[in-house]
């Protein structure tokens, strides 16, 4: 049996682009980091709106170790055009958490691993009326199962929610249901791990942020003198356009007046043209 390390850990999440999952792995992250414990996460995504695969990993080490492993100690396996080559990418001794609301196909099963199963699509139900947010609130409960596996209290997921989702109280009520139905869940079971246990490190994340690159591109474009965007959405770049439209009215403001425009144009090539 392993002895589990504490604060080096190694997770990827398979979804389906377009399914909400940024927002439930942006939770989960911001979790991690508000602990204090260096982290850090990488967003493979396909270039379209919705429908083929993504995958998220996140890497949270004590000493700052930032780099994508090779290795991946956890895998969340809840896209099933994918799953039976993610079975292969989680190391031997690893974790497969899988939504477990329909059997497991005999193919997707593998020796050396440990499968622990959370029913979402069934949990879900009974928490979110029938509506498009049913699909998207899925994913908070695998939150939730890793919430209880490695140790990250239900307090600084609400946090998080509510630094996230601080205008929309039902947005957070409804999140933290899910949130709440995954951790419940995995702990009735009486599902344990000995790969690792995340604990807080005191003033661990002191004077840093989250960011991205799109994100530090826009901030360097406003304090470099930026005045006008021309942009078109669902592009890798999109998030650039996104951070300005967010930062330009708190950073960029004379006599109460903009001093910037920014035009989401009709296609590419009338970006181009503005």
């Amino acid at each position: 049996m392993e002895t589990p390390t504490v604060n080096d850990l190694s997770i990827s999440i398979a979804t389906e682009n377009g399914t909400g999952s940024a927002s439930a792995n942006n939770i989960l992250f911001k979790a991690i980091f508000k602990m204090g414990i260096p982290c850090s996460s990488k967003n493979m995504f396909p270039s379209n709106i919705q429908g083929l695969p993504t995958w998220y990993q996140i890497r949270a080490n004590a000493d700052g170790y930032m780099a994508r492993k090779d290795t991946i100690d956890v895998i969340v396996m809840f896209n099933d055009a994918t799953a039976a080559k993610d079975i292969y990418r989680v190391r031997d001794g690893g974790i497969i958490l899988y939504d477990d609301s329909t059997p497991l196909a005999t193919n997707l099963k593998r020796d050396g691993v440990q499968y622990m199963g959370v029913p979402a699509n069934n949990l879900v139900q009974k928490l979110v009326p029938a509506s498009p947010l049913r699909t998207k609130q899925r994913n908070m409960v695998y939150v939730g199962a890793l919430a209880y596996l490695f140790g990250i209290d239900m307090e600084t997921i609400k946090a998080v929610l509510e630094d996230t989702f601080g205008k929309k109280p039902a947005v957070i009520e409804s999140n933290l249901a899910c949130i709440q139905a995954g951790f419940d869940y995995i702990k009735e079971k009486g599902y344990t791990q000995n790969i690792c246990r995340l604990a807080p490190i005191a003033d661990g994340n002191k004077g840093k942020i989250i960011t991205e690159g799109n994100t530090a591109c826009a901030l360097g474009a406003i304090y470099g003198g930026v005045s006008v965007i021309s942009w078109y959405p669902i592009t890798p770049s999109s998030s650039l356009a996104e951070a300005l439209e967010y930062y330009l009215p708190r950073l960029r403001k004379k006599d109460g007046r903009a001093t910037y425009a920014i035009v989401q144009a009709e296609d590419e090539i009338a970006a181009e043209g503005w």
